[in-house]
């Protein structure tokens, strides 16, 4: 059986990231459960959390494995495809939970609604 949880509320501060990642850690570590995130935060803290304990992702610079939900969905932002071939999205294994993959987050991805909420680039909520 598949469950998804979403968590969302529009005030910064109340442990959305957090909670989420600490319920996928749970479910994997301690309940066998194959998880998912998906961080669809242009500020990427759960990918952060997701790679904060692996020492070779302390380069600011480094590329992280897998791809990003940008990359992911970037042919549909640029019309170049009507789906997304998921055999080419690479999920992120974590270093530290069996279980846990992720689709990392991207600053980027706040770009893909530019198109549809922005004026000149410049997005309507600024």
């Amino acid at each position: 059986m598949t469950v998804i949880a979403s968590l969302y509320n529009h005030k910064g501060g109340v442990a959305k990231t957090t909670t989420i990642f600490n319920l996928a850690a749970y479910l994997a570590k301690r309940k066998s459960k194959k998880v998912l995130l998906i961080d669809c935060d242009p500020q990427c803290n759960c990918t952060e959390l997701f790679f904060c304990s692996a020492d070779s992702y302390d380069e600011p610079d480094a590329q992280l494995p897998g791809t990003s939900i940008y990359e992911a969905l970037r042919p549909r932002f640029d019309g170049d495809a009507s789906r997304i071939d998921a055999k080419k999205v690479a999920l992120a294994e974590s270093p530290e939970y069996p279980n846990l993959y992720l689709l990392r987050g991207d600053i980027n991805f706040s770009k893909g609604a530019c198109p549809n909420f922005c004026v000149n680039g410049v997005s309507d909520y600024i």
